[in-house]
């Protein structure tokens, strides 16, 4: 099997980026930062701010300033990979930084004719955090493997490296115009053209694709138009820039609406030259949607998690629920209502679940910055597990709606929203935690990934019958850089000399809402005044000196 899963959908045109520039540092601030690396007192005030200077000071080691490698590098241990059905085990830190992680130990990359793939650098990241023009897609290596509660993706362009592994994708449109339709969503949508409604997919417009081909009227014939042959889809006319042609208002939804926001298509975003068009839409269309007037309404959700799909369109989508098919409205998930209510086969009849009238709607998790995190259902309990929302499986969220999610399974806790965990939760195999200068205790690959107690029964001093208090106590590995929780994070011993986007790896009792029992008699560094000293002393050319460790 390949890495990709089956339904993962990125854009196409992998590694046509040209190479990034190395960044130069004044040598006084180069000598600084490195010598704080290696003391890892970089924290988050110069790391918010300044965070291509870890890109710098590795080179291109952790990818892209625009899209870094997630995961640990220079740790001990082993990663169980799934290749093709079978076990493989690879390096602990398997995706931390950009390497040619596949040669000499896929199957696949072992004797004299390894493919070409094979040599070319690839590393983890955060498809929330990778703004790069080629979409990083999801991985197949560790199908339960998790960064905060999301599919671990994987990018060659971030390493400046050209995909050749992975099979053809459907293109979902230029960086600055992505299309907003539900790619592979079954059913069916009911365009009006003219005084008649036409059948379409139900995935209209979610990727670029000469949709009227074979569905317009004027496209069947023995002479069609030449637009019948352009690739469009539908965008978001509020974020849509850099192309030669505005987006234009669509007629095919009728009073359809993303966000409230009428549709809008676009051939540009496509790479198409629009011959569809009237030149009255044309000329329409450069005064463009009032988008700074545009205030998302409260059916959508919240403004920082805002409900994705089409509103209030004709049509239907079938759903999969316990292996039978579901007839729900053509708009599922849109915006927030009770989506479940009579139509879901346990919300039927007298005594039905509190679920069933509670509010969802999908959202983007990458756009998603309230306190409960979006869910990804499995696919064995996914309305629609093969759709895609650019490239990425559909995620849903209770929370936007203000409404409480009784129908899934907890997820992991992964810390508080601003100190996220950063371990890799669920991924199999080993690592050797360092916690004395000859003593290595072997803990799970997935340590630190969510908040457990993670030394419970494995730490020598949580054995036994008298077990160490702090044993019990749950923490993850935090990013330094990211974390404002009110108690700072601790430097951790167990990794030794490894490194998180180069900088040294911490860890957290505080952002799983426990006390650092662990360490309390050691000192802690003390933020206070970091930004100031920051932004005064360089102006300066020089390195802030730090406030004295508090106790």
């Amino acid at each position: 099997s390949r890495r990709l899963s089956s339904a993962a959908l990125p854009a196409p045109g992998e590694g046509l980026a040209s190479r990034r520039p190395t960044m130069k540092l004044p040598a006084v601030l180069l000598g600084a930062l490195l010598a704080a690396l290696g003391e890892g007192v970089v924290l988050r005030g110069v790391m918010n701010k300044q965070h291509s200077t870890l890109v710098a000071l590795g080179g291109d080691k952790f990818g892209s300033a625009d899209c870094p490698c997630i995961g640990f590098e220079g740790i001990e241990g082993d990663t169980l990979a799934t290749v093709d059905g079978k076990e493989v085990k690879y390096p602990a830190d398997l995706g931390g930084s950009c390497e040619a992680w596949d040669e000499g130990t896929s199957p696949e990359c072992k004797g004299d004719k390894a493919p070409e793939w094979c040599k070319q650098q690839w590393c983890y990241v955060d498809p929330r955090n990778c703004k790069i023009p080629v979409m990083p897609k999801m991985s197949t290596y560790q199908p339960k493997a998790m960064f905060q509660n999301m599919p671990l993706h994987y990018s060659y362009s971030t390493c400046d490296a050209k995909d050749t592994y992975t099979a053809e994708v459907p293109d979902v449109g230029m960086p600055g115009c992505r299309c907003v339709g539900f790619d592979n969503s079954p059913g069916k949508t009911m365009a009006t053209i003219g005084d008649a409604e036409v059948e379409f997919p139900a995935e209209v417009g979610g990727q670029c694709k000469a949709w009227d081909e074979v569905a317009h009227p004027d496209c069947k014939g023995d002479k069609p138009p030449e637009w019948c042959g352009k690739k469009w889809c539908f965008v978001d006319p509020c974020a849509c820039s850099g192309l030669e042609a505005p987006p234009k208002a669509s007629d095919y939804l009728g009073n359809g609406t993303f966000q409230g926001k009428k549709v809008h298509y676009s051939y540009a975003t496509c790479g198409e030259k629009d011959s569809y068009s009237s030149e009255e839409k044309k000329k329409e269309a450069e005064t463009g949607f009032n988008c700074s007037a545009h205030k998302i309404p409260e059916s959508f959700g919240k403004e920082q998690c805002p409900c994705v799909g089409f509103d209030d369109i004709k049509g239907e989508t079938v759903a999969k629920i316990e292996g039978k098919e579901v007839k729900f409205p053509a708009d599922l998930g849109g915006s927030c209502e009770a989506w479940d209510d009579d139509v879901s086969p346990a919300c039927k009849g007298n005594e039905t679940a509190a679920w069933c009238k509670e509010k969802w709607c999908y959202v983007d998790p990458r756009k998603c910055d309230i306190d409960v995190m979006p869910k990804m259902a499995p696919p064995e309990t996914s309305y629609q597990p093969e759709a895609r929302y650019q490239n990425l499986p559909l995620y849903y969220s209770y929370s936007t709606c203000g409404s409480k999610d009784t129908w899934a399974a907890n997820m992991s806790n992964v810390g508080l929203p601003g100190c996220r965990c950063i371990g890799i939760d669920n991924s199999p195999g080993t690592t050797l935690a360092k916690l004395g200068p000859d003593e290595k205790v072997e803990y799970p690959a997935e340590i630190g990934g969510e908040c457990k107690a993670w030394d419970q029964e494995t730490h020598p001093s949580c054995k036994g019958d008298k077990p160490a208090e702090w044993c019990s106590k749950k923490w993850c590995f935090v990013d330094v850089a990211a974390c404002n929780a009110q108690v700072p994070p601790t430097l951790s011993e167990y990794l030794g000399d490894a490194t998180f986007q180069g900088k040294k790896i911490y860890f957290s009792y505080a952002t799983c809402g426990d006390e650092n029992l662990y360490v309390s008699s050691k000192e802690l560094y003390n933020h206070t005044g970091y930004e100031d000293d920051w932004n005064t002393e360089y102006r300066n050319g020089h390195y802030p000196k730090w406030a004295t460790p508090a106790p």
